[in-house]
Order: structure tokens, then C-alpha cells, then sequence
């Protein structure tokens, strides 16, 4: 077989894997999100739109350019580089593993941060005012103020996505924090059957904060269904599945030169 149709048959099949598992649905929607570092911060330091399509979930970086395609039927994320026109393929299994070795790690760490994110231990209380919930420590606090929508196949399907994607960046990011004290508010949601609308972060001051308080919060839109927009996009990311260059996540997470660093 030549290289020219390995190469087509090998992106038929993942246009295949997806078209097939993403059919549309009356529970498609999307998830737009902003994150904003600092308690006076007023623009956000990201954005991102996140369209759930039947078993598949497509979250655009719209500061990045990066687009993350997860198949929560196959297991396999796709992360795509779209201004250097790359892609690279993880593996929930791959992320399993390295989450529980970052867990290992961080337990037998002598930073408390790290200890109590491998293990959190959180006060679960009622917030104040429409803060509804509270997780509490003398380490990090978590406040969640819920949307007043309240939609339990929407909360499940969101928490797996969430619980996935923080494993996913501490993999792809190296030195963040575990993902592990994020997944237990995401679990509290699903529990609830609630979407978040706000949710703050306090981090106590810590040396890799320069010793001061670490502060962000985010803030979420929901909206049910997928605009013609937002199919556009989807079918784009789809094609550029052919077009990009395959590389190993080492490859991939190689930082971009620019012309006047060169």
C-alpha cells in the first residue's frame, strides 16, 4: 500500500470514528467559558467554547488556536494545533496512568498544597448570598454559584467531560496542580444535577504564587442545542484531522519560536 493511500485510509477512519459517534441529538449543547486570574481582573486570561455533539465533545481555545476533540465512547482525545497544523492523539488509559502517578507524587511531597490536592479533604457547606455551595480548607477554598437551569443528563455529561479535561492538562501542562480537589466540586455538581455558572478559587498564599494569595475564577454560559455556527466549526475541526501533521505529545507540546526569538 502506498504511503499516499495509508495516509487516506488512516484519516477515513478517524472522520469515520467520528461521524459515526456524533449524531445530532435534542441533548447537544454548549458551554462557553471565561477565566479570569486575580480579583480585579476584568478581561478574561481565556476563553474557550466547548459544543457537546451526541458522544463526542469539541472544546475551541479561541485565544490559543488549539482545539481538543474527545470521543467519550472510544476513550481518545485528539488535540489539535491548528496555527502550527499539528495533531496528536491521548488515550484516556494514558491519562489514568499519569494521574495516578502525579497522585503518588504529590502525597510524598513536603508541599502541603500538593498533599492536600492528591487528597482533598474539603468542609462541603452551604456559601452565602447565591454562592451555593462552599469547599472549604485552610489550603484552597472553592465557592459555586449554579445556573438556574438545571438539567441532570447536562451535569453528567459536563462532569465527565470536566473530570477528563483536568487530567488531560495536568498531563499537557506540566507543574500545574493535581486535578483531583476540581474533581471532587465536579462531582458535587453531577450530584446535584447542576451546571456551574461561577466558580472562584482561592489559593492560600504559596511560594509558587510569590507567596501571595492565588486567585481566578470562571464563568459559564450554557445554551442548549448547536447553532449553524457552531456545526461550521465542528466540521472544520473534523477536516483538519486530515490535513495536520501527526507528532508525538512531546513534539506537540514543543513551545512556538517566533521569528525574532530564532
Amino acid at each position: 500500500m502506498s504511503a499516499v493511500h495509508l495516509f487516506a485510509n488512516r484519516s477515513f477512519s478517524l472522520l469515520a470514528m467520528l461521524a459515526c459517534a456524533a449524531p445530532l441529538a435534542a441533548a447537544d449543547f454548549q458551554v462557553t467559558s471565561e477565566i479570569f486570574v486575580g480579583r480585579e481582573a476584568a478581561e478574561p486570561a481565556a476563553r474557550n467554547a466547548t459544543s457537546f455533539r451526541g458522544q463526542i465533545v469539541y472544546d475551541f481555545s479561541t485565544d490559543s488556536g488549539s482545539i481538543t476533540i474527545f470521543n467519550t465512547e472510544t476513550g481518545r482525545f485528539i488535540l489539535l494545533d491548528t496555527r502550527r497544523r499539528l495533531r496528536t492523539e491521548l488515550s484516556t488509559r494514558d491519562l489514568l496512568a499519569y494521574a495516578q502517578w502525579v497522585r503518588g507524587e504529590s502525597k510524598n511531597s513536603d508541599d502541603p498544597l500538593l498533599q492536600f490536592c492528591a487528597a482533598p479533604d474539603f468542609r462541603v457547606e452551604p456559601g452565602e448570598g447565591d454562592v451555593a455551595w462552599k469547599f472549604g480548607s485552610n489550603i484552597l477554598t472553592y465557592r459555586v454559584k449554579p445556573d438556574s437551569d438545571t438539567d441532570e443528563e447536562a451535569a453528567a455529561k459536563y462532569r465527565e467531560f470536566c473530570d477528563w479535561f483536568a487530567r488531560l492538562n495536568a498531563m499537557t501542562n506540566p507543574g500545574s496542580l493535581p486535578p483531583f480537589a476540581r474533581m471532587e466540586v465536579n462531582a458535587h455538581l453531577e450530584q446535584n444535577g447542576a451546571l456551574p455558572k461561577s466558580i472562584y478559587l482561592n489559593v492560600a498564599p504559596h511560594p509558587r504564587f510569590g507567596n501571595r494569595e492565588f486567585y481566578v475564577r470562571s464563568e459559564h454560559t450554557f445554551r442548549r442545542g448547536l447553532t449553524a455556527s457552531d456545526l461550521a466549526e465542528i466540521e472544520k475541526a473534523e477536516r483538519y484531522l486530515v490535513t495536520f501533521k501527526q507528532v508525538t505529545l512531546e513534539n506537540y507540546r514543543e513551545p512556538v519560536v517566533t521569528d525574532g526569538e530564532q
